[in-house]
């Protein structure tokens, strides 16, 4: 029996594996809301478990880590399409640290994670390879099998942040060079991106394996699926035009959907618009999230992007406040769009909310 104690029962669970599954099939009439919040006096057992796992002492005990959440977890309250999840998020990219080829850095006050490479190396000299021993993988794969252990059913793990493969050789590389290397070493950038995404289907496979005993998948989203699924990314294709992003990136994006059920990709940012033409003309991507970036209006008020994406047959994820999305919604259905409510809210603002878009 599951150790832990949820205001989410396995009636609301059938409920979100029913409308999630008829929205991946486009047969669900409504938009997804995922909206969540915590119970009052619950600062002091939130502080106690940072929003990224990645911040707390790595020779914490595993046992004791999930204490920490699972005392999270029990404070925390879903509204509409919200749902149980936990994310092991130990920074994006952190694929080059499980390959030992980078040591994290940590900063709980700024809250973020980020990696330097060990060595920068030139790119035929690159060694992107699997290591099962490496003790951040293990340790991020212990957690794992210590919540599920715990939980059971009851609550959705999700994948690490493992990152895209422009992402992950910036990294490797540094950005600077790496966009030098886009125009003097185009082939060899090819050869290493190819050895990347090897890497990634490595360790996704060797997760979405662990993570089958929670209930169901999700990655950062979060977009709960019946199967596997993730939000790939290329933040760095901002910086590079639509030839360079088909040379580089679509490989990569094609074989990891042959290899995902549910895939997701992350466009951010109004520069990589230049990309969305490619995006939707992909066969297996089934979804993409926008977010239009720091500066610009929120994503709500880009329907035109909105309605490409729709239009190409693929799903939509935002993020809004509540008062973005009821105002998106006044105009538009939603119908294949999931509204991720940005900040925990609580219970009185989610409830109105709700009831004002006619969504219980």
């Amino acid at each position: 029996m599951s150790e832990i104690n949820l205001t989410f029962t396995n009636q609301d669970w059938q409920r979100i594996e029913r409308d999630y599954t008829a929205w991946w099939a486009g047969e669900l009439d409504r938009p997804l809301i995922y909206m969540m919040g915590y119970a009052e006096g619950s600062e002091a057992v939130r502080r106690d478990a940072p929003h990224m796992p990645g911040h707390l002492p790595l020779d914490l005990p595993v046992e004791e880590c999930v204490d920490r959440y699972t005392r999270k977890l029990e404070c925390t309250r879903w509204y509409g399409d919200g749902f149980p999840f936990w994310w092991l998020d130990f920074g994006p990219g952190v694929l080059t640290a499980f390959a030992g080829l980078s040591k994290m850095n940590a900063s709980i006050e700024y809250g973020t994670i980020w990696f330097d490479p060990l060595e920068i190396r030139e790119l035929d000299d690159l060694r992107i390879a699997y290591d099962g021993n490496n003790p951040l993988w293990r340790h991020v794969k212990e957690l794992a099998a210590a919540a599920i252990r715990r939980w059971g059913k009851q609550v959705c793990v999700g994948y690490p942040d493992f990152g895209g493969n422009l992402d992950l050789l910036a990294v490797l590389r540094t950005t600077d060079t790496l966009l030098l290397d886009t125009m003097d070493e185009p082939g060899k950038l090819g050869q290493a991106c190819q050895q990347m995404t090897k890497l990634w289907l490595r360790c996704f496979k060797e997760f979405h394996e662990l993570a089958g005993g929670g209930r169901g998948y999700s990655s950062w989203g979060p977009t709960w699926a019946p199967g596997s699924t993730f939000m790939l990314q290329s933040d760095f294709a901002y910086m590079i035009a639509p030839h360079m992003f088909d040379e580089f990136v679509i490989p990569d994006l094609e074989a990891c959907c042959e290899a995902i059920d549910y895939p997701f990709y992350h466009l951010d940012g109004k520069g990589q618009l230049a990309h969305l033409d490619l995006l939707c003309a992909m066969k297996n991507l089934r979804g993409i999230q926008w977010v239009p970036g720091a500066g610009v209006p929120p994503a709500v008020d880009w329907p035109e992007v909105i309605q490409k994406i729709t239009d190409s047959g693929k799903l939509c994820q935002i993020y809004a406040t509540p008062e973005e999305a009821v105002r998106y919604l006044k105009d538009h259905d939603g119908k294949g769009l999931q509204i991720w409510v940005t900040d925990p809210q609580p219970e009185t603002v989610a409830r109105e909310m709700l009831d004002t878009i006619r969504l219980r």
